[in-house]
C-alpha cells in the first residue's frame, strides 16, 4: 500500500469518526507534508464529486458493476445512510 493510499484511509476513518482531517492534530499525527496536504484534498475532492454523480445518476453507476461490486456498494451507501439518520 501507498503512502498517499494509508493517508486517504487514514482521512475517511477521521471523517467517519466526524474529525477534521486537515486539522493539526491529525496532519501531526500522521506527519502529513504540505504537498501531501495538497494531493490529500485533490484525492477526498475526487471522491466527493464520484458520490455525488453516483447519487445523481444510480442506475449507470450499478450498471458498470458486477455483482459483488454492487453487493458492497449497496451495503455502504446503507451503512452511510444509517449513519446520517
Amino acid at each position: 500500500m501507498s503512502r498517499m493510499t494509508d493517508l486517504v484511509k487514514a482521512a475517511a476513518d477521521a471523517l467517519d469518526d466526524g474529525q477534521d482531517p486537515f486539522h493539526g492534530a491529525f496532519l501531526l499525527d500522521n506527519g502529513v507534508t504540505l504537498d501531501e496536504c495538497f494531493t490529500l484534498s485533490e484525492l477526498l475532492a475526487v471522491g466527493a464529486r464520484l458520490v455525488a454523480f453516483g447519487l445523481e445518476n444510480p442506475t449507470l453507476m450499478l450498471a458498470a458493476m458486477n455483482g459483488a461490486q454492487m453487493a458492497t456498494a449497496y451495503q455502504n451507501l446503507n451503512d452511510a445512510l444509517g449513519k446520517m439518520r
